[in-house]
């Protein structure tokens, strides 16, 4: 389900404005479900390598993109098996899972 959104996203998305944040060369480590409703989601260490807005930004892609999935309210981002600080819309950094709430700013267009 990440596929697309690591790979840069479809040429009809960019002629619409639309992107990825993914920094290039981020693959996907694993994916594993935590707890009922929580995903934790490990990524290469190409997703580290960003500016704190860029990962920002990728993170809320992620969260918004695997919360469309059933029983997905909240994901755990790893870097390479570590645990990886995730931040909300005002930049607060937590070790919670991040959920779409965390993001209200940044929420797709309707």
């Amino acid at each position: 389900v990440l596929d697309e959104l690591l790979d840069g996203g479809a040429d009809e998305e960019a002629d619409e404005g639309l992107r990825s944040e993914i920094p290039t060369g981020t693959t996907v480590n694993g994916i594993d479900r935590l707890d009922r409703d929580v995903i934790a989601v490990d990524l290469s260490e190409e997703f580290a390598e960003t500016t704190a807005d860029g990962e920002l930004l990728a993170q809320a892609q992620i969260v918004y993109t695997v919360s469309e999935l059933p029983n997905v309210g909240g994901v755990l981002f790893l870097v390479d098996g570590r645990p990886r600080e995730g931040a909300d819309d005002e930049a607060k950094l937590t070790s919670s899972p991040l959920t779409v709430e965390d993001f209200a700013d940044f929420a797709p267009p309707s």
